[in-house]
């Protein structure tokens, strides 16, 4: 899916944002004025990421803090009834376990217990939200305010924070994968990780599906923030080599730190008492605040220093992505309202405002019912919406602006290339890329799926209708936008093919950069024929 879907579209985004200087909204209202939505839904997905991506980032600030001791608090069950530890990797695990089977009793590691009771004080639905956690509203306080500095003077000062937070994570991910590799079974976690294969799920749409959007998610495409990001770069940079080594860099990246994750969970599969390697398995929130938490838990007396170690990279990635995140909502809300917010302090105060909203509607997530909330929102956003943007991009782009003219706008910034090297984004851009999506998206809504919940907990019939709301939202804005540029904008009926045209805005940048080239050849020129009209002491005497 990298390469059939991935690839293609962060090209493609990349190039938009580039060429055209303009955050999303806009540069797709300037290509094509009657696909304006797009950008807006795009913005809009992110504006929803970025909700509950800072409520993680808080989770992961009280785990960093509570690493800060001799022994992690997660390592015991602490007289928990149903909280079960092996004592004794000799023995029998049936005699272990036992007061427990005779009873009934679900068990649950020590971890477990700690993230769900401890941290969360989790409630049995997201119908019981149940009252604020409060030291989870102050580590969400921490994370807006880290948030808030950052971001405070614009992608000036993001981009001074993303040299450390693009390039720390790889220390520590080389530390724990170090680490990991030198404990007690973690070969059995490689094997499972790279030998593992199962050939009929390939026939489950819902995997194609989740694929994609994972590919969107770890690429930030289809949210905005390439094309805001992109934005910002020079005219003349090198687009076409970043859209090839950052999508197969950050892959390999994912693949990479899949080391430091199975290693530890090899090494749970031997001490505990499981009969297959997927019950140490998990993903989400649960693999980043359970599982691994109770593998570092079993490192001896180095626990709290590789817990510290592996939160902080955590953060390191976390805050990276939601500083993206948080600047292209940013960047557009300021671009939308920028006849008012046209003073540095404004800036300031939109942006803080911004910041305030947000944490105000992310106190839902650190209720006792919290989790669920953030469960509802990351599942029903990753999915459809991403999807649907991705679709219309690339219907857009190559169809409705037209594959030449977008070729001849990326040369304007690249140099000219064979036409058998544009053959192959063609064939992506037009057929590969929308064909699969299509297809995606056509057989998750025909085929059954598997209905929304968390730990066995099905979602009451109400939420899952506000998660379908959710899904609407982005969505909506394609077909609102739409309609608000044939009627307000075109309402004289004669200028349809406006509506398809690129404005005179959307070429802005690239006619500054010429102009700028060409004052500078007149400078030269300028001062080239200066200097020949100047005539040396010698000369005037001969």
């Amino acid at each position: 899916m990298l390469f059939l879907v991935g690839i293609p579209t962060f090209f493609l985004e990349t190039s938009m944002g580039q060429f055209s200087g303009l955050s999303p909204s806009h540069a797709f209202e300037k290509m094509v004025p009657i696909s304006q939505g797009v950008g807006y839904a795009a913005i809009i997905i992110n504006a929803f990421i970025g909700f509950y991506y800072n409520v993680i980032i808080a989770y992961c600030l009280y785990y960093l803090v509570f690493s800060i001791r001799s022994e992690l608090p997660w390592a015991d069950c602490n007289g928990e009834f149903d909280c079960f530890k092996r004592q004794n990797l000799s023995s029998d695990c049936k005699d272990e376990l036992y007061p427990f089977t005779s009873k009934n009793i679900t068990i649950r590691s020590p971890s477990e217990v700690y993230f769900y009771d401890k941290v969360l004080e989790i409630s049995d639905g997201i119908q019981n939200l149940d009252g604020l956690v409060l030291h989870l509203v102050l580590a969400l306080i921490l994370a807006w305010f880290f948030v808030y500095v950052a971001l405070a003077k614009g992608v000036q000062s993001l981009g001074k924070i993303s040299y450390f937070t693009s390039t720390f994570p790889y220390v520590m991910l080389t530390i724990l994968v170090i680490r990991g590799a030198l404990l007690d079974g973690a070969n059995e976690g490689i094997k499972f990780y790279v030998g593992s294969f199962n050939a009929t799920k390939l026939g489950d749409p819902e995997l194609w599906k989740d694929a994609t959007v994972q590919v969107f998610y770890a690429l930030s495409a289809c949210t905005g923030g390439l094309i805001s990001m992109s934005s910002f770069n020079a005219f003349n940079n090198n687009l076409l080599r970043d859209s090839l080594l950052v999508p197969i860099l950050d892959c390999l990246t994912g693949f990479y730190a899949g080391f430091a994750i199975f290693t530890v969970l090899g090494h749970m599969y031997i001490t505990k008492c499981v009969s297959s390697f997927s019950e140490v398995a998990a993903q989400g929130p649960e693999l980043a605040f359970v599982v691994y938490p109770e593998g570092l838990s079993l490192m001896g007396s180095a626990a709290p220093f590789f817990s510290f170690l592996f939160f902080i990279m955590m953060l390191a990635l976390g805050f990276g992505s939601e500083f993206s995140i948080m600047e292209s909502v940013m960047s557009t809300a300021v671009d939308i309202f920028k006849n008012k917010i046209n003073t540095k302090a404004k800036n300031l105060g939109a942006r803080l405002i911004i910041v305030i909203v947000y944490f105000f509607c992310a106190l839902t997530m650190v209720t006792r019912g919290g989790l669920y909330v953030l469960n509802l929102i990351d599942t029903v956003v990753a999915g459809y919406p991403l999807l649907v943007v991705g679709l219309l991009q690339v219907i857009v782009v190559p169809w409705i602006y037209g594959t030449d003219r977008f070729i001849d706008d990326i040369e304007c910034m690249v140099g000219k290339k064979s036409k058998s090297f544009w053959m192959i984004w063609i064939i992506s851009w037009k057929f590969i890329t929308p064909i699969i999506l299509f297809v995606i998206i056509v057989a998750t809504i025909i085929l059954p799926s598997d209905p929304i919940s968390l730990n066995g907990n099905l979602y009451p019939s109400y939420s899952v209708a506000i998660g379908w709301i959710i899904v609407a939202i982005p969505i909506s804005a394609i077909p609102v936008c739409a309609i608000y540029q044939f009627i307000l904008k075109h309402k004289d009926g004669k200028n349809y093919r406006k509506l398809i045209e690129p404005t005179e805005d959307y070429y802005a940048t690239r006619n500054r950069f010429y102009k700028k080239k060409e004052a500078q050849r007149e400078n030269m020129f300028s001062l080239t024929s200066t200097r020949k009209n100047i005539v040396s002491p010698s000369e005037q005497v001969v």
